[in-house]
């Protein structure tokens, strides 16, 4: 379920608030709200009232007027941003690549990490990968 927040404290702690999207030839404030109607479709939330003010949000389009766009670039907060929480919610999440200590390696068969020169070679090779086919944007 969506957070009911003021749209200004929302805003105010919000690390995507600066990364307005040009998606489907629309100008939108915020990736969450922008891929909010792909995840409704696919968790079946269309028909949730909860979530009828992400649906009701209405982006800059190529047709509107040099004033409305002026307007969508000096708005800060939408009122979408009540569905977002107002404070900083700590997430810590295990380091991918943290290091398995041998006991451990031993009871559960997992194979060793690369060292450093093991690694330093993948790395290059992924590299090396990516520069010989230009279209690749995977790291850019």
């Amino acid at each position: 379920m969506p957070f009911e927040s003021e749209p200004r404290a929302a805003w105010n702690i919000c690390l995507q608030r600066t990364c307005t999207q040009l998606y489907k030839q629309c100008l939108r404030k915020c990736p969450a709200i922008d891929y909010q109607a792909i995840m409704s479709r696919k968790l079946n939330l269309d028909q949730e009232h909860a979530w009828q003010l992400f649906r009701d949000y209405q982006a800059c389009r190529p047709t509107a007027s040099d004033e409305q766009v002026r307007k969508f670039f000096a708005t800060e907060e939408v009122k979408q941003r009540s569905l977002f929480p107002a404070r900083k919610i700590l997430f810590r999440h295990t380091n991918p690549i943290s290091i398995v200590s041998s006991e451990k390696r031993a009871i559960h068969g997992a194979q060793a990490l690369p060292n450093s020169n093991e690694f330093l070679a993948i790395k290059s090779l992924i590299n090396s990968i990516v520069k010989q086919d230009p279209k690749n944007d995977a790291y850019a």
